[in-house]
């Protein structure tokens, strides 16, 4: 008697297994996507913030360079007014 419980549900239970694995791969799938996604999006972010940061050293450079300009001329005026 057993024996026929058992081969009577497994035809159940492997169609539910079989039903529940195909869901828990589309799950997966679908997670797998989604982790794909994020760490494309993570990488164009560190893009970003290393052009924002070349950005930034370039100004400062550029600030720099026109801070340096500025004194030669202001020294170069003081020059002229004493002659």
């Amino acid at each position: 008697m057993r024996t026929e419980i058992i081969g009577y549900k497994n035809p159940q239970m492997e169609t539910r297994s079989k039903s529940r694995q195909e869901e828990l791969d589309t799950i997966l799938l679908k997670k797998d996507e989604d982790l794909k996604n994020l760490k494309l999006l993570m990488a164009q972010k560190e893009i970003d913030l290393q052009e924002l940061k070349t950005q930034r050293t370039l100004s400062s450079v550029q600030l720099d360079l026109a801070m340096k300009e500025l004194e030669e001329l202001n020294k170069n005026i003081l020059m002229s007014q004493r002659k």
